[in-house]
């Protein structure tokens, strides 16, 4: 701990000074506002003080008599433990009021706090009386309160449905309606979720010890414990993939609520196809799916199975404009390249609304945003064997008929314009 501590002191550039106060103890070029910054500096305080503790009992063990060590070493550290427990209350409202900002970074910083508190009490107990102890455990409980509450305040935000309780968004989201981006792309909601889902991985010990005094995380577990044997280690990595499970639940279901605010079908299941597939793809990027395998074993393949419904939704959403063109065996039949009066208008019909019917869901889907682009490239794929081979079929047969004095007014799309205009959908640039 000496070495930590010299070493959080040097990369944090905080410098120790002699008889001052908290205010003036720890000094660095840089801002100091609310939230981890000054958490840091606490911290950077806390591994000082240790660090002294241990100094002076070195050097009074050689100065003073051993049956009044432990009575004159409490006096001398009595004004500087009493000064950390204090601060530690300033300190940890000053995270909560930065949590309340939505300053996700602050709830972070408690954690890695957390980790270097829980590492000095071996060093705490061996040093302090019974009252220091008790005072010092009063800052381990405050920070751990503070954990508490921040994951619960950030499974609130996910839960949220209401456009005031998410980060604000700019001009790209659709106003009055929740915040949904116009391009139907990842929601900012979605991306932040995944960002404090992701950097919780590295505090796994120290949430899982937070959680394990909640009684729902602890039934939860003990319902695990029951199916498959966990070590210590595990027990905190199920404690954390349970909470983290309960994130991306209710991510799912506002991301499904906020879909809604679309009115167009297709830019429904597009939008959350964005969402879904963008969990994922960090999920398995980050190496969570492999800590959710404990509480959720299925998790990627419920992800894989959610996306390829999605696909099938989206593609579905295409055969309001197949109906003009398709089935064939509905259509009335040329005779030498000739229909009856009475048919012609039924082609018309079917031709002018086809193209009407195109026309608007292009004009729609080019402006949707499909970030990934193996995904972009797969659904224009699909989009294209969708529609291709039926329009063709369609074409072939009636773009020759004699059935206006004006065909192309009616055959205005042959079925290469209609491949380039499939290849041209998520960009507005077209």
């Amino acid at each position: 701990m000496d070495k930590k501590a010299s070493q959080t002191i040097e990369q944090s550039r905080f410098a120790i000074r002699k008889n001052s106060t908290y205010g003036d103890n720890l000094s660095t070029d840089d801002h100091v506002g609310d939230g981890d910054q000054d958490l840091e500096k606490y911290l950077v305080l806390l591994l000082g003080l240790q660090r002294l503790l241990i100094w002076e009992r070195q050097i009074l063990s050689d100065v003073i008599p051993s049956s009044r060590l432990g009575e004159v070493f409490s006096r001398l550290a009595a004004s500087s433990i009493e000064m950390v427990v204090k601060d530690a209350e300033s300190i940890t409202s000053k995270v909560l009021r930065s949590i309340a900002r939505k300053d996700w970074t602050a709830a972070l910083g408690v954690f890695s706090a957390l980790k270097h508190v829980i590492l000095m009490q071996p060093d705490i107990e061996k040093l302090c009386d019974n009252s220091q102890r008790h005072q010092l455990a009063m800052v381990l409980q405050k920070l751990q309160n503070t954990g508490a509450r921040a994951l619960e305040q950030f499974l609130d935000l996910v839960r949220g449905d209401s456009g005031s309780n998410l980060v604000a968004m700019g001009s790209s989201t659709i106003s009055g309606s929740g915040n949904v981006p116009k391009d139907a792309t990842v929601h900012e909601l979605t991306s932040n979720a995944i960002w404090f889902v992701e950097h919780l991985l590295e505090h796994a010990d120290v949430i899982g010890g937070i959680l394990q005094m909640d009684s729902f995380y602890a039934s939860q577990l003990d319902s695990i414990a029951l199916h498959k044997t966990l070590s210590p280690e595990d027990r905190r990595k199920a404690l954390l993939g349970i909470y983290i499970k309960r994130i991306l639940s209710e991510l799912n279901l506002t991301i499904v609520s906020k879909c809604e605010q679309y009115n167009d079908l297709a830019t429904r299941h597009l939008f959350r196809l964005n969402n879904i597939h963008y969990i994922l793809k960090s999920l398995q990027r980050s190496g969570l799916l492999e800590l959710l395998s404990v509480t959720e074993p299925e998790c990627e393949k419920n992800y894989q199975d959610l996306i390829q419904e999605l696909k099938n939704s989206y593609q579905r959403s295409w055969l309001r404009i197949l109906a003009h063109v398709s089935p064939l065996e509905d259509l009335p039949r040329p005779v030498a390249g000739k229909v009856r009066d009475k048919e012609r208008t039924v082609i018309k019909e079917r031709f002018a609304n086809f193209n009407k019917d195109l026309e608007e869901a292009w004009k729609t889907q080019r402006g949707i945003s499909v970030p990934d682009v193996i995904l972009r490239e797969g659904l224009k794929r699909d989009n294209s064997e969708t529609l291709i081979p039926q329009y063709n079929a369609f074409f072939e047969i009636y773009a020759e008929v004699s059935f206006s004095k004006n065909p192309e007014k009616y055959v205005k799309y042959k079925p290469q314009d209609v491949t380039r205009m499939l290849n041209s959908l998520f960009d507005d640039t077209v």
